[in-house]
């Protein structure tokens, strides 16, 4: 039972791979030399074998390893997207560390690192092994590394992190023109009933959730693909608000009417 449950959890994994490359069972099936018909039963069985989960992550540019840590996030059984509260305050406390652990998330190996950044060799071997101490990493022969959290974490709303670096980081993130090609940035201020603020609520929970499954793959672009990535800063956000500047003009009676 637990078997054909895992079967299953990989299947919609590579799914979702498939979605976010955009390759259809018409594309695979030419590149596996089948039938479409016969790719859709395949998948259709949520039991492909071993050989044919490898054919297909080897299109995908994907590991079998991989595969299986895209599914053991969707499977709910744990949430490694989370921190604990004690390995939040450690990364807080220690700039370096925090940096480190980022760069890592991110796909960035141990000669990566030393080379792009202004650390001596013992200093890079101390923050991977207090990452590995930390549970945060696997310290591995060679200086290399496996994650032992998902690669795109989302903070504590009232955790050490946000504490100390979000209100820097939001500012340092809204101070910019936006008018590069690789940039945007629409702000609106629209009048919504609950019901519209519940569904575009919902777009927004999956649109994040597609983001997520992006840089899920990106992160499998290592080595030579390191040059092709760029550290992006994603805001999605939404909550009831007025400008300030318009509270000012309000009435009072008006303002307190509509509760702002």
């Amino acid at each position: 039972m637990a078997q054909a449950r895992e079967s299953k959890l990989l299947v919609s994994a590579l799914k979702r791979c498939l979605k976010m490359k955009g390759v259809t069972y018409k594309d695979l099936a030419k590149l596996m030399n089948l039938s479409e018909s016969s790719v859709k039963r395949l998948f259709a069985s949520n039991n492909l074998s071993l050989r044919r989960f490898e054919q297909v992550c080897e299109i995908l540019g994907l590991s079998i390893f991989d595969l299986g840590k895209l599914a053991r996030e969707e499977s709910g059984d744990e949430d490694p997207h989370s921190l604990s509260v004690e390995q939040e305050h450690a990364l807080a406390e220690n700039q370096d560390l925090l940096i480190g652990f980022h760069l890592i998330l991110n796909g960035w190996d141990f000669d990566q690192i030393k080379k792009a950044f202004n650390w001596s060799e013992p200093q890079v071997i101390k923050i991977f092994t207090t990452l590995d101490k930390l549970k945060l990493i696997a310290l591995q022969p060679e200086n290399k590394v496996k994650l032992l959290t998902a690669n795109n974490i989302r903070w504590r709303k009232d955790g050490a992190i946000r504490k100390r670096h979000a209100k820097l980081a939001f500012n340092e993130f809204l101070n910019d023109g936006f008018n590069n090609e690789d940039q945007f940035l629409n702000f609106e201020i629209l009048e919504l009933s609950p019901a519209s603020s519940s569904i575009l609520k919902r777009k927004l929970q999956l649109l994040l959730k597609e983001i997520n499954d992006l840089a899920a793959m990106d992160y499998m672009l290592k080595q030579g693909g390191q040059s092709e990535k760029k550290s992006t800063g994603i805001m999605l956000a939404m909550r009831p608000w007025v400008f300030s500047l318009a509270i000012d003009a309000m009435t009072e009676n008006y303002r307190q009417a509509k509760s702002y």
